[in-house]
């Protein structure tokens, strides 16, 4: 054989080495994905995004529960103060209508 005709070969073995192996593993990777259960796959799937919403929207709930204890309380503490000042108001108003009498 010529040094062309065994370097050709050389390349085509090679080559079809690779190819072989390209080829063994795109059946490997087909067959797997062939062999999966992929309903059971796509609901984990939906379990898992489902899952995921409802911990975002309890941690969304809570940060506006915080503000709305926080709005209720200063309200609170308002209408205290608003109640003490209305009483205190009406001692004064007693006390006046006492010295008079």
């Amino acid at each position: 054989m010529s040094e062309t005709t065994a370097a050709v070969a050389e390349t085509s073995a090679a080559i079809a080495g690779k190819v072989t192996t390209a080829t063994g593993t795109g059946v490997t990777l087909v067959s797997w994905a062939a062999a999966l259960d992929w309903g059971f796959l796509i609901g984990v799937g939906i379990g898992l995004a489902g899952l995921i919403i409802s911990f975002m929207n309890f941690l969304s709930n809570r940060q506006f529960q915080k503000r709305k204890d926080k709005r209720e309380q200063e309200l609170h503490e308002i209408e205290m103060y608003e109640a003490k000042h209305k009483q205190r108001m009406n001692d004064l108003k007693s006390e006046l209508k006492n010295e008079i009498d």
